[in-house]
């Protein structure tokens, strides 16, 4: 069982998802998400979705707000959430190949993770936005 910390990042009303490489046994592999990944032992959720986000994006998270922990097979998944000004600086690490900008009626894409659209309808619930 694992920790994971995901990133929800939100630019101009837009989701900002990254595509996955491909990987044997990575059910994703090829799909677009968010970026994210284990938390580290000594690293809190939060540390570890700042963490993440810049080492897999460039993107520096600096108020990310917590939005709802899920159970997803043997893993445990903290999503945070945080809207960002500009994507100039966005780059990719070893582990995504592209990175698109989504609107929220685009997330039902087959390219994209299928819970990405769940996650985001709870981030407006939890928002009100």
């Amino acid at each position: 069982m694992a920790d994971i910390a995901l990133a929800l990042l939100i630019h101009n009303d837009q989701l900002l998802l990254f595509k996955r490489e491909k990987k044997k046994g990575d059910k994703f592999a090829e799909l677009f998400g968010f970026p994210g990944g284990h938390v580290e032992e000594k690293e809190n959720t939060k540390e570890a979705a700042i963490r993440e986000t810049w080492e897999e994006t460039c993107v520096m998270m600096k108020k990310p707000t917590f939005v709802n922990k899920y159970k997803f097979e043997d893993n445990t998944i903290y999503l945070y959430a945080e809207e960002i000004d500009s994507i100039k600086g966005v780059k990719l690490n070893h582990e995504h190949t592209d990175f698109k900008l989504f609107s929220p009626d685009e997330l039902k894409n087959p390219e994209v993770i299928p819970t990405c659209k769940f996650m985001y309808k709870e981030y407006l619930n939890k928002t009100g936005k």
